[in-house]
């Protein structure tokens, strides 16, 4: 992911998530040196390009406003009981991804309905984010960081509204929040 960007949204097919776990792997390759001297190890990864070939980028979150796409998922869960983890793709074993300091969700279009629906019909308020963002440092004024942050809302509002295709995959900084 690019520097700037705290989230990625793309779309995936179910049958593709597994391939997806399996590529974030970084694959160790020993090659053998001169009678067994000089040996050397390889890691290959395959991550990026199995994105390219098998997930479609819609749309992404920049470091403004929420730092952290976990902090949606904590504020939504916290102030609106909207729950952003979709309980179908929790048994996903996600340690290899998080070894890239990444962390992800995957949503199928059901649940993306659902969630477009509950964030369609709630009010944020300043006070809400103001006490939210009491024990974060975003390094910008509160108007300003709020601002952002209801933008940043009402864009996974969008996104969830115009999805249509099987699995939303959000790729996403790591945090402590797994």
């Amino acid at each position: 992911m690019e520097t700037t960007t705290t989230a990625e949204f793309r779309t995936i097919k179910k049958k593709d998530i597994e391939g997806l776990i399996e590529s974030s792997r970084y694959e160790r390759i020993d090659r053998g040196g001169f009678l067994g001297f000089f040996k050397k190890v390889e890691y290959v990864d395959n991550y990026e390009n199995y994105l390219a070939e098998k997930t479609r980028l819609i749309g992404k979150f920049s470091g403004k406003g929420f730092l952290l796409f976990d902090d949606i998922v904590i504020f939504l869960k916290s102030f609106k009981a909207i729950n952003l983890l979709q309980p179908e793709f929790q048994s996903i074993d996600y340690n290899s991804i998080h070894e890239r300091e990444e962390n992800a969700y995957f949503l199928d279009s059901n649940y993306v309905r659902l969630l477009s629906d509950q964030i369609s019909k709630i009010s944020i308020e300043d006070s809400e984010l103001e006490e939210f963002n009491q024990a974060s440092s975003f390094g910008l004024p509160m108007n300003e960081l709020i601002v952002f942050q209801k933008d940043q809302i009402r864009q996974l509002s969008l996104l969830f509204n115009q999805f249509k295709d099987e699995v939303l995959y959000i790729r996403c900084e790591a945090s402590n929040l797994y």
